[in-house]
């Protein structure tokens, strides 16, 4: 039996995302075929098979690596200090590189995903892991910023952190709202808008 070289497989099926993700863009989870993808990636049908058996599974690929991005960028701010500040500044770096992105998984991720996981239970299944878990970390990180008297300790951690999540996903969609639209205009409100939440109350606040 031929020993698979793992680090080409990796890279393999890394190329075969990023080329399916394009077609997705284009064309749509439905309007995405395997032949499309295969061509797009420079490979036959039954070398895709190799890597994924479906594009359900492709779609799951696309989404794990999010959450490997997303676990990758949590880890590092697990450890700051600041926690607002660097909340923010970790915010408006993926906000800004969704909207310059050539590659726009934001539309699929947010169009044809969505509608997907209310007619396919495989699919609603894993994009809600996947949304549980961005939670999660968002959640520990309001935690910590709690516990360092940072954040409103008497905010609900799990239900801001829905709210900060949701709040990021339709920040992704400026570009598609409004083409003429002014990143860093749009992005100085929202920052207001989250700090003045996040904020701790006064001390002669009435809710201090």
């Amino acid at each position: 039996m031929r020993k698979v070289n793992a680090e080409k497989f990796a890279e393999k099926r890394s190329d075969i995302l990023q080329a399916a993700g394009r077609c997705f863009t284009r064309s749509g989870f439905h309007g995405a075929s395997i032949s499309e993808i295969c061509a797009e990636a420079g490979i036959s049908p039954g070398h895709l098979y190799h890597y994924f058996d479906s594009k359900e599974a492709i779609i799951t690929g696309l989404v794990e690596d999010r959450l490997q991005n997303a676990t990758n960028r949590y880890k590092l701010l697990i450890n700051v200090d600041d926690i607002v500040p660097s909340l923010m500044g970790e915010l408006e770096r993926y906000l800004r590189e969704e909207q310059s992105s050539g590659f726009t998984l934001k539309k699929m991720m947010l169009g044809d995903i969505l509608g997907e996981a209310n007619r396919n239970p495989t699919i609603a299944t894993m994009f809600a892991a996947f949304c549980r878990k961005r939670c999660q970390y968002a959640a520990e990180l309001l935690r910590k910023g709690q516990a360092s008297g940072q954040i409103d300790p008497s905010l609900d951690p799990e239900a801001t952190a829905e709210l900060l999540i949701g709040t990021a996903d339709s920040a992704q969609t400026w570009s598609i709202r409004n083409p003429d639209f002014d990143f860093d205009k749009n992005f100085a409100v929202l920052k207001t808008m989250l700090v003045r939440l996040l904020a701790p109350p006064r001390a002669d606040s009435p809710l201090g």
